[in-house]
């Protein structure tokens, strides 16, 4: 499930960052967040309850990487005058601890 999740932010991070250089259109960008919405939506209570969980104070510290990242996925900066890199350094932040707690 770690893996799973950390894969999650690394392809928001990714869609995100395209957006801003023009790589991928908004229209593609706000379905992408979607799915990745629907895919996250829940990890952080469904964390320590499945079989092989990471230890407490590694599920504390995954939590607390999930809800800034969750706030990116939920509110992607799509506009150009937002802190879109903010949100670029939350999901790949999340996206490395719980690859990492997933390993």
């Amino acid at each position: 499930m770690a893996g799973n999740t950390g894969s999650s932010f690394a392809a928001a991070a990714m869609t995100l960052d395209y957006a801003h250089k023009g790589s991928v259109t908004a229209t593609y960008a706000r379905s992408a967040f979607q799915s990745y919405q629907s895919q996250l939506q829940n990890v952080d209570q469904q964390l320590s309850a499945r079989a092989g969980a990471p230890d407490n104070r590694t599920i504390q510290e995954l939590l607390k990487l999930y809800q800034p990242a969750m706030q990116a996925i939920n509110h992607p900066c799509l506009e150009a005058a937002c802190h879109w890199q903010a949100q670029i350094t939350a999901l790949n932040q999340a996206s490395q601890a719980f690859l990492k707690a997933g390993e």
